[in-house]
């Protein structure tokens, strides 16, 4: 099973079987294969963060400290290391998952390749929560419309982290000033 990212928008990301095909963009030589997902699948959470912060999500470096990138992970597709990083369990993983929505909101990220990892790993209604929240404060709304659009089903938001733990605030409003909201995101480009 061979698909084009341009023919995915056409058919449920439910469909994608990754155990039996692959995802492929037909102009950039861009792949992702249900190998990519294993290979994430197969490295420890720690190995994964520690991954995620070697591309920028250095908000979390100190849960980190001291575990080195493993060579057999190192080239993990970013939308792929997201979504591993937010299978763990929730509570007990609550720095993972914030890790890994920093990683997902990266604007480099292929929506389709997100929806195709996130079949694999399961977690679609947790990426449709994460698109909601997105849509609601970050500016780059056209981002967060095609994965709200990809996962139209979301996990309720008493089951996972709200915007507060996903973005950050001004401390000081009043008079003139207002709150100004910055979602938490990695800028990395392969």
């Amino acid at each position: 099973m061979l698909l084009y990212l341009t023919e995915v928008s056409r058919i449920s990301h439910a469909s994608l079987n990754m155990t039996a095909g692959t995802l492929t963009r037909n102009n950039d030589n861009y792949r992702l294969t249900s190998a990519d997902c294993n290979q994430a699948a197969s490295a420890s959470l720690m190995e994964l963060m520690s991954l995620a912060i070697s591309r920028g999500c250095r908000h979390y470096a100190a849960m980190a400290q001291g575990v080195l990138v493993p060579e057999r992970i190192r080239e993990i597709y970013h939308e792929v290391l997201g979504c591993a990083l937010l299978r763990a369990p929730m509570p007990s993983w609550f720095d993972d998952f914030r890790c890994g929505c920093m990683v997902l909101s990266d604007l480099g990220n292929r929506p389709q390749a997100i929806a195709a990892a996130a079949d694999y790993f399961d977690i679609g209604d947790w990426i449709g929560h994460i698109a909601r929240l997105g849509l609601e404060v970050d500016h780059h709304a056209e981002f967060w419309g095609k994965l709200a659009e990809l996962f139209p089903r979301a996990a309720g938001p008493d089951q996972l982290p709200g915007i507060s733990r996903l973005a950050i605030e001004t401390r000081i409003w009043g008079g003139q000033r207002k709150v100004v909201t910055t979602w938490l995101r990695t800028s990395w480009r392969t």
